[in-house]
């Protein structure tokens, strides 16, 4: 859940930031200014790319653990063993 949270809030500021990254473009604001926007909006993107794989991760854990442990306890169940 936190992950999922996470990962929301930073394509939010994501957003925000592509917005004000092509609103400076148009302004035509100097170049620092766009290359520090451009670097928050490169930053943003890879922390979301992170996020996404520990998500990711996190759900192959909890698959795994589903098919071998959760799996064989239900059909033991089922057959009274």
């Amino acid at each position: 859940m936190k992950d999922s949270f996470l990962g929301t809030v930073l394509l939010s500021k994501k957003d925000r930031n592509d917005i004000q990254l092509r609103n400076q473009d148009v302004k035509g604001d100097d170049g620092v200014t766009i290359d520090k926007t451009r670097a928050a909006v490169k930053d943003l993107y890879n922390r979301i790319l992170v996020a996404i794989r520990s998500a990711e991760s996190i759900s192959e854990r909890i698959d795994k653990l589903r098919h071998e442990e959760l799996q064989p306890q239900i059909i033991e169940l089922l057959h009274g063993e």
